[in-house]
């Protein structure tokens, strides 16, 4: 089976989170790996640490309160680590001592629930100094780019939205990520969506390895699957976790994130994998793997939608950080949450 370039190495550090309190969380790096004159689609199988973690003492509506929160600086999340809202994110719009307002509300969310608050990815964070991305000199001539993707997008086969390029400066440009589209100013934080694949497109003649270094995940932590009313729609996710899963233990159906189809001749949603090793821009789909209820003839599993002879397909594997597209393509608009148990305990 074909594996995501990917070295992955751990150790555990002591942190400080919320109230003083002391824990010990594992850290450690993956690095990706992009091929000469290649895209590679991934995502980001690290978090950054926990900045607070306690307990609410009040939700109203989108209002948080907790003993030891204070006034937060940056871009951050809160993240729910207990209760039936488990996995859920929001957006932290705004805080002072004591309290917290959210993007918007979340559902299931309670009093006595246990939350942690985490600073978003940016292209500076996750990329420090380029971060393995060969730097420019030109900022009018880019080394390579990283393409990032609307998480608003609607339809299918949608492109990148941005691209940005890292310059490490000049007389007239200081070192910093540079939007590709309007180069202005540094654009080094841009927030980086936890629910959102990426691409990185190598210019040079030489293969690169980029290091994304954090903490493992060591809590649930939600990706929204959307669907809308006006016809099929992709999301460009990844396997969040610094570990390969396989297609049936990765919690796609269990969730809901990818419905179940009950005839194997006319599959509904669907789970696009693409090339890892591969060369060249713009790489299309490998696969598109369906699940099937089960009949007579089929037994009930994950399935390629181009050759049904093949067989299962339930010990595909999707790499660490590796990114996929999933297309729901029928039902009621609306999300639902693809929020797996971890697979390992900490």
């Amino acid at each position: 089976m074909k594996k995501l370039n990917v070295a992955l190495a751990i150790f555990a550090a002591a942190v400080m989170a919320g109230n003083a309190q002391v824990s010990t969380v594992p850290v450690g790096y993956v690095t990706l790996k992009v091929k000469a004159n290649t895209d590679q689609r991934m995502g980001v199988p690290m978090q950054r640490a926990s900045v607070f973690a306690g307990v609410s003492t009040g939700v109203t509506g989108s209002t948080v309160t907790a003993s030891g929160i204070t006034s937060l600086s940056g871009a951050n999340f809160l993240l729910v680590t207990s209760g039936t809202a488990e996995g859920k994110w929001e957006q932290i719009q705004s805080s002072t001592t004591g309290s917290l307002t959210l993007a918007a509300s979340i559902s299931g969310f309670a009093v006595g629930n246990s939350f942690e608050i985490k600073p978003f990815w940016t292209l500076g964070t996750l990329l420090p100094n380029g971060g393995g991305v060969p730097a420019s000199p030109d900022v009018y001539d880019p080394r390579a780019l990283v393409f990032l993707y609307d998480p608003a997008a609607v339809g299918v086969n949608f492109p990148s939205y941005k691209a940005y390029l890292y310059h490490a400066g000049s007389t007239d440009f200081p070192a910093g990520w540079y939007d590709n589209d309007n180069i202005d100013q540094p654009q080094n934080d841009i927030v980086l969506s936890p629910e959102n694949g990426f691409a990185i497109r190598n210019y040079t003649g030489s293969e690169i390895s980029v290091p994304i270094v954090g903490t493992v995940p060591n809590k649930k932590m939600a990706m929204d699957i959307v669907r809308t009313s006006s016809g099929p729609q992709d999301n460009v996710v990844y396997n969040r976790l610094p570990m390969d899963v396989t297609l049936l233990s990765s919690g796609l159906v269990a969730s809901g994130a990818v419905a179940a189809s009950g005839d194997v001749y006319d599959p509904g949603d669907l789970v696009y994998t693409y090339p890892l090793g591969a060369t060249g821009y713009n790489l299309a789909a490998t696969a598109a793997y369906f699940y099937f209820t089960g009949d007579t003839d089929f037994p009930a599993g994950w399935y390629d939608s181009s050759d049904l002879d093949a067989g299962l397909k339930n010990e595909v594997v999707i790499p660490a950080g590796a990114q996929i597209v999933i297309r729901k393509t029928r039902g009621t608009a609306g999300a639902v949450a693809w929020n797996p148990a971890l697979p390992y305990s900490l």
